[in-house]
């Protein structure tokens, strides 16, 4: 769960202040983030294999038995007298050579250089390849997050406003029925019409009760996607405007831009190149090595170091219809990636054009709104004189003031889907 982190009560929590609390510290941005870094960790291990390796390696060896060689049991006593006779003094062979010490600690090491691996090329180009698809899907993860948070956002203002609505409706109803109740003992009104009130009465308080269900639910939500207390003050946010004139400007600059349609075509670039590795790898390696090497069993030599250098190179003419198998693997998928980049443009194509409908939609609704809500102010102004003067009934007042409490939620709710289809245009295309 993330750290609720004090927000200043005095000041609101702007769309904006939310989603930049959202991108730096919540739990769902920081999964897109590692999911980045992951990806380019791919780059680092395909290069690794043009690098030199560097190896240091240590022994402690343990023997049953010294092993050594004693020059003077190599000649039979008789040579030995003659030699020492001739010379006029003993043979001396020195000291018995030690061959192979009992104990003994040797250690080394090894630099070894790939000199040629068709692979490795290739290898390299579809990391890379592979490093701009991971890129691109968190710029994707990111856009939805962001339509997300925005979301949450309008959710939490869109609640409070209808519980702010619950609770007026309440007290309307309320003195609608006490209205009743004078008027039916006036005599200008029937005992059916005071029932009539009290059940507005309840209904009213039935849906005000489930309008502070949902803003509690939706503050909530809020709060943990962002990180602030429940109850922090809210403004709506400017009308956003997109660039794009036609709903044909945003689907070519969706071709251009949007991340899912890149990450879709770096994975067939990525494919590819693997496809292309497969296929070297028929061909044989080649690799150098340097080795410089310590012991305590200096043997025949008597030095205890060495140097070693050496070239080796390697062809495996079958290795069990691995590389056969791996091949094929690679071109089906290589054949899937390249569908997936068709299916990836397909869909970029229908939700651009499906959100460029539903914005038009959104900002002719939200003036419709506009309208409906000074149509239904003066409708509940004249049925609540009528009902005064006895000329109306309380099934058109209630009916008045239900109509007028939808306007005025529509007219909120029709800004919040205007703003959000501008969002989610704006992420379909790939730029948020």
């Amino acid at each position: 769960m993330m750290m609720l982190i004090g927000w200043n009560a005095a000041s609101a929590l702007t769309l904006d202040e939310a989603w930049e609390r959202a991108r730096t510290q919540s739990e769902e941005a920081t999964m897109i983030e590692e999911g980045r870094v992951q990806a380019t960790v791919v780059r680092t291990q395909a290069w690794a294999s043009l690098s030199p390796r560097v190896a240091v390696a240590g022994n402690f060896t343990l023997n049953e038995r010294e092993t050594t060689m004693d020059f003077s049991k190599s000649f039979p006593d008789e040579v030995l007298t003659m030699i020492e006779q001739f010379t006029g003094e003993p043979v001396d062979f020195g000291d018995p050579l030690v061959i192979n010490k009992k104990s003994y600690f040797d250690a080394s090491i090894t630099i070894s250089q790939p000199l040629f691996n068709a692979r490795a090329l290739p290898g390299v180009a579809g990391a890379n390849a592979w490093v701009r698809a991971g890129e691109a899907q968190a710029e994707a993860a990111l856009g939805q997050l962001r339509v997300g948070v925005a979301t949450a956002y309008w959710g939490t203002l869109v609640s409070r406003q209808a519980a702010t609505l619950a609770d007026d409706a309440v007290e309307l109803s309320r003195r609608h029925a006490e209205l009743a109740a004078t008027l039916v003992k006036a005599g200008t009104a029937t005992r059916q019409s005071e029932l009539q009130a009290q059940i507005s009465v309840a209904r009213a308080e039935r849906d005000q009760l489930a309008a502070h269900a949902r803003r509690a639910r939706g503050e909530h939500v809020l709060a943990e996607l962002v990180g602030v207390e429940p109850e922090v003050e809210l403004t709506p946010p400017a009308p956003q405007e997109v660039p794009w004139a036609t709903a044909d400007d945003a689907w070519t600059a969706a071709q251009a831009s949007r991340p899912e349609l890149a990450a879709a075509k770096a994975q067939l670039q990525a494919l590819r190149a693997q496809s292309t590795a497969a296929a070297l790898a028929w061909l044989p390696t080649v690799d150098g090595r340097f080795t410089e090497a310590w012991t305590e069993n200096t043997g025949f030599s008597g030095e205890e170091n060495t140097w070693i250098v050496g070239v080796n190179a390697s062809w495996v003419l079958w290795d069990g219809g691995f590389r056969v198998a791996e091949q094929s693997r690679v071109a089906s998928q290589r054949r899937q990636a390249d569908a997936a980049v068709d299916k990836a443009a397909s869909d970029a194509k229908v939700e651009v054009y499906a959100a460029w409908e539903e914005l038009g939609r959104a900002q002719a609704a939200r003036r419709a709104a506009a309208r409906e809500l000074e149509l239904a102010e003066e409708n509940l102004r004249i049925a609540e004189a009528s009902f005064k003067a006895g000329a109306g009934t309380l099934l058109d007042l209630d009916g008045a003031r239900l109509g007028r409490d939808s306007a005025a939620l529509a007219v909120l709710a029709e800004q919040m889907n205007a703003d959000l289809a501008a969002r989610t245009l704006s992420r379909a295309v790939g730029r948020p």
